[in-house]
């Protein structure tokens, strides 16, 4: 046998093995304790076989699969649940095991020579990872490379994050600041004028328009997917300087006002949890913090109470008091789907609840700390993640579930949150 008995109850594994050897190669190599470059090239040289490997369309298969990869995953053997999805040539589902290992290389790997679709989502990540280490030519690169030709906006408002931050300085004659204010002036679509705004480093009345726009929305009892595509703009630049602190508190309330959502699509209970207490806690009003909560409490206690971890938390029964915030509600979910569906390759359907984390990122040493972490309480499992106050900490795993759902800080400040 390949692995020892205890680790395969159920011998149907065997007909996936039997049908391609990419399993084997790729199980192998992350079980032997050699270096990451050499299983990491272990790995490609198995995809290679499996690139020309017939693999039967069977459903059971499929499922067995994916019930293996699960198991592998909780278990915290991530390398192995994207083995799993592998043997059937299923890159998606592999890709998406490996982004919630935080194995960015090797998910940008198997995405650009088998899943293009996902480049975009799989190199961003990268890029923000060289951007937190000052490789900016990596970062434009990537995002010139890999991002521009599917996501012009996202490219230019990345570039211009790195700009804001003095990582890359433009000369003059290409620094179009007066252009795209100009261009914010004519535009009637508040999505575009915002884009404009911030391209043009108005980043005071960028987040004005936005937020007048958001609050809008909610005021109104009906959330529309520009709503969405706002945060999306917003999220992708650090408003820390150049916004007066009264804005910038209303971005940050509307940030995780809209992440509660984020987190039931993404199946994160404990990241509902935490979004919902910051939400209320930044209501800029007394009736708008009433109002916040009479909206979250019912979602909180429905996800609290959920017992069947099979179906997305997004589609839980909620009970609300009054038809306008369960109208409300419908229509962050509603916007939410359409906005998903039209942006994200690899998360256009919602998850369902995860059983415990979902991201295994701290490596194999997962003895609790007696660190507790500041967003759940729960003691830290592995290396704590500590944000910019040197003093706030969370475990990796929580880093990467917040922005998920968030890329503006937990503190509050403004500043853009980067866990890669």
């Amino acid at each position: 046998m390949l692995v020892g008995q205890e680790e395969y109850e159920d011998g149907k594994l065997i007909k996936a093995l039997q049908i391609t050897g990419v399993f084997k190669s790729v199980l192998e190599s992350v079980r032997s304790k050699v270096q990451r470059p050499e299983y990491g090239e272990q790995l490609m040289q198995a995809l290679a076989q499996l690139k020309s490997a017939s693999i039967k369309d069977d459903p059971q298969l499929k499922a067995f699969v994916k019930e293996e990869a699960d198991a592998f995953f909780e278990q915290g053997k991530p390398m192995l649940a994207a083995a799993s999805y592998l043997s059937i040539s299923d890159y998606k589902g592999a890709i998406i095991m490996l982004l919630r290992s935080n194995e960015l290389y090797l998910a940008f790997y198997l995405a650009k020579h088998f899943y293009p679709e996902a480049l975009k989502e799989t190199a961003l990540p990268i890029a923000e990872r060289a951007e937190k280490f000052f490789l900016t030519d990596i970062a434009v690169s990537l995002v010139d490379h890999q991002v521009s030709k599917n996501d012009t906006q996202l490219a230019n408002l990345t570039k211009k994050r790195l700009q804001l931050s003095n990582l890359i300085k433009l000369s003059p004659e290409n620094d179009q600041k007066a252009y795209y204010l100009a261009q914010a002036q004519a535009q009637t679509q508040v999505q575009k004028r915002v884009e404009m705004l911030i391209m043009g480093s108005d980043l005071e009345s960028g987040c004005q328009v936005a937020v007048k726009e958001w609050e809008h929305q909610v005021y109104q009892g009906k959330v529309d997917k520009g709503y969405w595509e706002l945060q999306d703009i917003v999220q992708m630049v650090s408003i820390h300087r150049g916004v007066q602190p009264e804005v910038r508190n209303r971005v940050m309330h509307q940030c995780w006002l809209a992440a509660v959502w984020k987190a039931l699509w993404y199946g994160l209970p404990r990241m509902v949890e935490v979004f919902a207490q910051k939400a209320k806690e930044s209501a800029p009003e007394i009736e708008m913090q009433q109002r916040i909560a009479s909206l979250l409490d019912p979602i909180v206690a429905a996800v609290r109470s959920n017992k069947d971890h099979l179906i997305p938390l997004i589609n839980l029964q909620v009970h609300h008091h009054t038809d306008t915030l369960k109208h409300l509600h419908a229509s962050f979910i509603s916007s939410l789907s359409s906005h998903m569906l039209s942006t994200s390759h690899l998360f256009s359907a919602p998850l369902p609840s995860s059983h415990g984390s979902f991201f295994h990122a701290s490596g194999y040493s997962l003895t609790p700390s007696t660190k507790r972490s500041n967003l759940s309480g729960k003691l830290i499992k592995g290396h704590p993640y500590t944000m910019e106050d040197a003093k706030t900490l969370c475990s990796q795993e929580e880093a990467l579930e917040y922005a998920m759902c968030c890329r503006m800080s937990y503190l509050g400040n403004g500043m853009r949150f980067n866990p890669y």
